[in-house]
């Protein structure tokens, strides 16, 4: 059958001489974005770190400061 590039929606990266292995599903998270019409969106980086707490108050509460 040969060698395997992708196997149900996820991308085999292989590099035998480093020794690396690798799983993408690029493919997959850019069909999703395309269904949502979200394609076309700009990446940011966030500040959000993980184990961040989120409440209510923190909420924008009018349109200057949805902006």
């Amino acid at each position: 059958m040969g060698k395997a590039y992708y196997v149900i929606g996820i991308e085999i990266l292989c590099n035998r001489s480093q020794g690396l292995l690798g799983l993408s599903q690029k493919s997959y998270i850019n069909k999703v974005l395309e269904r949502f019409k979200m394609d076309k969106c700009s990446t940011s980086p966030t500040s959000i770190q993980k184990g961040d707490k989120f409440n209510l108050m923190q909420c924008p509460k009018n349109d200057l400061e949805r902006k």
